[in-house]
């Protein structure tokens, strides 16, 4: 997950790439419930397909 102060949001932070290579954004979660939108947020969810075990 990554967070940001717009809706297109960050890279994938670096570290996840290591961990999980094939992530891709999956959604992106908006925090808009202040009345300034300098004030809002938006958490991105990336997501991978990995084998059962």
């Amino acid at each position: 997950m990554a967070w940001s102060w717009e809706p297109g949001g960050a890279e994938r932070p670096p570290k996840r790439h290591e961990v999980h290579p094939r992530g891709a954004l999956w959604t992106t979660l908006a925090y808009d419930d202040d009345p300034d939108p300098e004030l809002h947020s938006y958490t991105h969810l990336y997501a991978d397909r990995r084998p059962w075990r």
